[in-house]
């Protein structure tokens, strides 16, 4: 009996993997892998709301996210919200998030990519870490 349940549960991870690796996009849409990196701003010992400067994530995003992506990407402002201890208090923090959608046959080299933008975002800002979200998404351009 066990090893009908992992059997099922493998299937069904093959199947639901198989779903995320290729989209059913409509006609004139192109599967990507679409990755969003969350930074966080702050800096222990920092004033806020700005301890990541607009100028420090200029210099940044010049020196790290470019020359990775020069094809192209995305980068929005954020607020994040989140429990912060146990009693629950809500922390706040201000935040950049880059967005980056990449073919398929690149996929594995864009993850590359994104984890390496994310250890220099931790080590020149002191940050204890950068969140990642990736999905599978289907694309096209209105002209």
């Amino acid at each position: 009996m066990l090893r009908r349940h992992h059997t099922v549960a493998a299937a069904l991870m093959l199947l639901l993997g198989g779903c995320m690796a290729a989209p059913s996009c409509l006609p004139g849409e192109e599967g990507f892998m679409e990755s969003r990196l969350y930074f966080g701003r702050s800096i222990a010992g920092q004033p806020e709301p700005d301890a990541v400067t607009e100028a420090d994530w200029a210099a940044f995003v010049a020196a790290e996210i470019t020359p990775r992506f020069p094809n192209g990407f995305t980068v929005l402002n954020g607020t994040g919200h989140w429990r912060g201890d146990a009693g629950g208090t809500t922390e706040r923090e201000y935040s950049k998030v880059l967005e980056v959608l990449s073919p398929a046959p690149e996929r594995a080299q864009a993850a590359e990519k994104l984890k390496a933008i994310a250890s220099a975002y931790r080590v020149r800002f002191r940050q204890q870490s950068v969140l990642q979200s990736t999905s599978t998404v289907c694309t096209r351009f209105h002209d």
